[in-house]
């Protein structure tokens, strides 16, 4: 069993992580087959595809994607092995925090096509999507989706084009192969520069699940008032401000009356404010964690 060790590396590493990477190897070198692989580039979605070839070019079981900001606990290599045979998973992660604001967990779930965050959790979970910075994937995975594996994209989703990032693009697509995403929840990775950790979340984690409790029920009214997908509401929230503006330039009201005539007709004003109070809100719980 061979394992490759994947560090995608597009800026200037902290010296943390040389220690902390050091402690790695000298825990595993000795009870694994391990190939470190690095590559530098400025993009990391083609920091990563070229990864995974060099792997499997050098005949790897398992990649194990390190993120060069990442610091990875004693006993990590060994929990992920025994976790992606254990759950039959082709993915498997230990679970960090954004670094910056929303500082909340890097683990999605995909409702009405969109990667929707996961606030509530609790052991060892089945999810749609992770970010790829400390995580476990058998080498099988990529003979069943196409190369590119890694991608940063824009994609139409219901009336809208979409950003999505070569984590979770990755992971859609594995997920439309069934293949099992695998968290463990307890594997606590540290993220450095962060200013969250499992305890900090833990104190603010109620007031995340409160407030996507009250978005979600808006978010289904606007869906029933308007007899269109959940998905497709989020989305012209997120994008309400840019429609909004490419109707004003459309209409390019001359008077008052012009004026009030847009503001009966027009459906993405509404959607525009509330983006503008989803990030008030957003803003709120932010502040509430400092």
């Amino acid at each position: 069993m061979r394992i490759g060790i994947c560090i995608p590396i597009n800026k200037v590493v902290d010296g943390a992580f040389f220690n902390n990477f050091i402690d790695v190897l000298k825990e595993n070198i000795y009870k694994y087959d391990i190939d470190v692989i690095i590559r530098q580039g400025d993009s990391l979605d083609r920091n990563r595809n070229e990864l995974v070839k060099r792997a499997i070019n050098q005949g790897c079981d398992y990649i194990w994607f390190i993120d060069s900001d990442q610091l990875i606990p004693r006993g990590t290599l060994t929990k992920l092995l025994n976790l992606i045979e254990e759950k039959k998973a082709g993915i498997v992660s230990g679970i960090y925090f954004n670094r910056t604001p929303p500082t909340i967990p890097v683990i999605r779930k995909l409702e009405d096509g969109l990667f929707e965050p996961i606030f509530d959790y609790e052991g060892i979970i089945e999810v749609d999507g992770i970010g790829l910075g400390c995580c476990l994937i058998k080498t099988e995975v990529f003979g069943k989706i196409e190369f590119p594996y890694f991608e940063f994209k824009h994609e139409k989703i219901h009336e809208f084009v979409h950003y999505i990032s070569e984590d979770l693009s990755f992971c859609k697509r594995v997920r439309e192969k069934e293949i099992k995403i695998i968290v463990d929840t307890n594997l606590i990775i540290g993220h450095i520069g962060g200013i969250v950790d499992n305890i900090d979340y833990s104190i603010i984690k109620e007031t995340y699940i409160k407030a996507e409790k009250l978005k979600e029920e808006l978010i289904f009214d606007l869906s029933e008032f308007d007899k269109i997908p959940k998905g497709q509401v989020k989305l012209s929230i997120i994008n309400g401000t840019q429609k909004y503006k490419d109707e004003w330039e459309e209409i390019n009201p001359k008077t008052k009356e012009d004026l009030f005539e847009m503001y009966k007709a027009d459906e993405y004003l509404a959607r525009d404010m509330l983006n503008i109070t989803d990030n008030y809100f957003s803003s709120l719980q932010d502040l509430s964690e400092q």
